[in-house]
């Protein structure tokens, strides 16, 4: 993966790429707080939801390393390293984390 939408998904779809936010790593600073009285300056950094961070925060962050959930759903991630493994099952693959 490379971080970086596709052009040829985002016209089959018709979304203007401009509309779209920059991709970035999941522990960098995005900003900061502002107009929020003493939260004012206060960094935004780090983002991660629902099952990514459950890949990371169960510590599989080696090549390899997986995780299963279970709570509204079942889940279970493989960390496949550096590059996106796709699937010959029908799977979904998908980016897990970038430090």
């Amino acid at each position: 993966a490379e971080g970086k939408w596709d052009p040829a998904i985002c016209k089959e779809l018709g979304i203007p790429m401009e509309c779209l936010p920059t991709i970035k790593s999941n522990a960098e600073v995005y900003g900061t707080v502002k107009g929020f009285g003493k939260l004012d300056g206060i960094c935004i950094a780090g983002s991660l939801g629902d099952q990514h961070a459950a890949l990371l925060g169960q510590g599989c962050i080696e090549t390899g390393s997986s995780k299963n959930t279970y709570g509204t759903g079942c889940f279970m991630l493989l960390n496949t390293g550096e590059k996106a493994v796709p699937s010959a099952s029908g799977l979904l693959t998908t980016i897990g984390f970038k430090l």
